[in-house]
């Protein structure tokens, strides 16, 4: 019995060791050579064409020298699972370089569980997609994270494949892009606390930030500044944009829906701050299959509308600052076709007509007849400051309500939907009452 126990525990120990001999980490550097292992520092490839043409497995690292630039395009061969990513990475001081003067500088063509981070992607200007997928085959489970995305007369990332899924684009700078930042048609993208800055900067069409054209998309914690048409266009069910900062461009936040849209779903569009827009902090164009619920944002405009809502199937508008300069209206407001709840919103400046509703200007008390809505509305200052913070005296502090269906929480954590105190406060930012000293006699 004793020799069966020792020999099964020299045969586990062997499964152990050869299974973590399957992964294993490459090195590429300028100086290097393809016709060596690659293995270490000392024995590292020189070009990506080798790494192109080496079948990654599951674990598989290839590591890129930092402070190089190295010649494009990568195209991942081989694909990982989970737990167990293809990562691809720098190594040294600094992020690696890849650029390429034609194609695509990162191509994805059939792989999964694959990871980019901490690398430098540039197509130094030219008509190229910085990071794009195989429209014709299924990439999912890709991470992009930490990466600097940068410099094309066309995409920073260009996901087409309807069949594209579970991409996770996080932590990274998508800047100079003469199209859209970030676009995608596949199901379940997660596009978080990235920066995507100066996107759309000479548009064959209207580009946006970030273009969500899948279903299911999460847009959430992201800074959005300096687009041409849209921060972020959605276009299909069950979205969610939380938290972003978006300025500097038309339209903040807009939906328009797909074609392919069979069945509807509900969106949130909950805790942003939208300013320096000159259309419409948000947008929703009507006829379509969605469901909305909009809360807790900051809309700050230089001109438009602050929310302009066409007919849509239900809307759940609450605890909303509507303010800015607008050239008619604060908002523009339809009947849904289904269910309407709309009240605890700021609408500033609110003399006269603030809103058209149905088509007519209304001031707030005509609106609140007319719709039968608006409780807890108000027409005042915010007080909001530079950042959109309200100041100690502002009447937006614990005015608004909690939205059935949505998690708030009275944890005053400074994470969206937490609130201090005995109510959310109305907008996007959330400020805690100072305690009073006791007072000493």
């Amino acid at each position: 019995m004793t020799r069966i126990v020792v020999l099964l525990s020299t045969v586990l120990a062997a499964v152990a060791l050869a299974g973590r001999a399957q992964a294993a980490v490459y090195y590429v550097s300028s100086q290097g050579d393809d016709t060596k292992a690659g293995t270490s520092p000392a024995t590292a490839w020189r070009t990506l064409q080798k790494v192109n043409n080496t079948q990654l497995k599951p674990g598989d690292s290839v590591l890129l020298q930092g402070g190089q630039t190295f010649d494009g395009p990568l195209v991942p061969w081989g694909s990982g699972k989970q737990g167990k990513p293809v990562v691809f990475a720098s190594y040294g001081s600094g992020k690696a370089t890849i650029a390429s003067s034609n194609n695509n500088i990162v191509f994805f063509h059939a792989v999964s569980w694959v990871t980019l981070q901490n690398l430098k992607l540039t197509a130094n200007g030219t008509d190229d997609h910085i990071v794009a997928s195989d429209p014709t085959t299924t990439s999912a489970y890709i991470t992009l994270q930490n990466d600097l995305i940068t410099n094309t007369a066309a995409f920073g990332i260009n996901s087409p494949s309807l069949t594209d899924h579970d991409w996770t684009i996080t932590g990274n700078t998508i800047s100079e892009t003469n199209e859209t930042g970030i676009t995608f048609r596949g199901a379940n993208f997660k596009v978080i606390g990235n920066v995507v800055q100066d996107t759309g900067l000479h548009p064959s069409e209207g580009a946006h930030g970030v273009y969500a054209k899948g279903p299911s998309a999460q847009v959430i914690g992201n800074t959005i500044t300096n687009f041409n048409a849209s921060g972020v266009s959605i276009r299909y069910q069950n979205s969610q944009v939380i938290g972003n900062a978006i300025s500097n461009g038309m339209i903040g936040i807009s939906y328009f829906q797909d074609a392919d849209v069979k069945s509807g779903g509900t969106s949130t569009i909950a805790y942003n701050k939208i300013f320096n827009v000159s259309l419409a902090g948000m947008y929703l164009d009507g006829g379509t299959l969605e469901s909305f619920v909009i809360a807790n944002n900051t809309v700050w405009t230089l001109g438009g509308n602050a929310i302009n809502v066409r007919p849509v199937k239900s809307l759940t508008l609450v605890n909303n600052i509507f303010t800015g300069t607008f050239d008619d209206y604060a908002g523009l407001l339809t009947k849904p076709t289904k269910s309407f709840t709309e009240g605890r919103n700021l609408w500033f400046p609110g003399s006269g007509p603030v809103l058209l509703w149905q088509g007519a200007a209304r001031t707030l008390g005509q609106y609140q007849a007319a719709s039968h809505q608006g409780s807890g509305d108000l027409t005042v200052d915010p007080l909001l400051d530079s950042s959109l913070f309200p100041s100690a005296s502002s009447p937006v502090i614990d005015a608004g309500v909690t939205v059935k269906g949505l998690p708030y929480a009275a944890t005053c954590n400074g994470t969206a939907f937490s609130y201090c105190d005995r109510a959310p406060d109305i907008g996007a930012s959330e400020r805690k009452k100072r305690k009073r000293s006791p007072v000493r006699r």
